[in-house]
């Protein structure tokens, strides 16, 4: 549970990975976690560009289509290895790389407090 819903314990410290960059969580037995959107994000096409935004009440964030396909799929019903392997399958790309792509993504969400697990 995410701050953003009540819990008063900060978010899990992120762990380096290779390159020196932060993951949420080691990939291998967390890949079972199940992220959903926060309670006070929502994922929508913008009015005027019709490209699709994460609104929140402290701004908004614009979303390229992959960005895109990774929030629709955090509904909290599929675990983050299920999201890769969507996406995996749906862009003809090599799992390894998508889950990377995924997890990357999901940190920078959960930084801003717009995805929990």
């Amino acid at each position: 549970m995410s701050m953003a819903t009540g819990d008063p314990s900060p978010p899990a410290p992120l762990p380096q990975g290779e390159r020196g960059e932060q993951r949420p969580f080691p990939q291998g037995e967390n890949g079972e976690l199940r992220p959903r959107l926060s309670a006070r994000a929502r994922l929508q096409d913008d009015k005027i560009s019709g490209q699709p935004v994460l609104i929140f009440p402290e701004g908004l964030v614009k979303l390229n289509p992959t960005a895109a396909e990774i929030v629709k799929l955090c509904n909290g019903a599929r675990t983050v290895n299920q999201i890769a392997d969507e996406l995996a399958a749906q862009y003809n790309a090599p799992r390894e790389r998508i889950a990377a792509n995924v997890w990357e993504y999901l940190a920078k969400l959960r930084e801003k407090n717009l995805v929990s697990w």
